[in-house]
């Protein structure tokens, strides 16, 4: 999404622009750079409600998955959020976009956390075989002499 797009979205979300709504598909790309830094910069909003971070909640709002990943999307929109709104804004071919961007990072948390649970999993197995190899005693000699 370009920041032309971006600011009409914001516009009918009903973000306080420097630009009219109603101007913004005709006005020059030069205001609209500015109306963009204006909005990155401006200090009117915390990072909570940021304009990237709310167009970027309602993105994956909208999104065709299940409950379970959507929430895990916006646990890492909390988690990230000042890295979204640090990182550069690519045109088209340039890089991930935000969506993109929070899928890649979800899915690499999601990945290191199925490794860690697996390795909790293999070391309380590995206790519990080493329990029970310390619970029986090996048959002892005198015993099978005793034949």
């Amino acid at each position: 999404m370009n920041r032309r797009e971006c600011l009409k979205v914001l516009a009918a979300l009903g973000a306080n622009l420097a630009l009219p709504a109603e101007t913004i598909a005709t006005a020059s790309q030069k205001y609209i750079d500015s109306a963009w830094q204006e909005l990155q910069s401006s200090n009117a909003h915390g990072l909570a409600d940021h304009p990237r971070i709310v167009l970027l909640r309602n993105d994956v709002l909208s999104l065709p998955v299940n409950e379970e990943f959507k929430k895990l999307l916006l646990q890492s929109i909390e988690i990230y959020r000042e890295h979204i709104i640090n990182r550069p804004v690519y045109g088209q071919n340039e890089g991930w976009d935000d969506l993109g961007a929070i899928h890649q990072v979800t899915l690499a948390d999601m990945g290191e956390r199925w490794f860690r649970e697996q390795a909790a999993i293999e070391a309380k197995l590995e206790r519990e075989a080493d329990k029970l190899t310390n619970n029986h005693e090996p048959l002892s000699t005198t015993s099978q002499t005793n034949r």
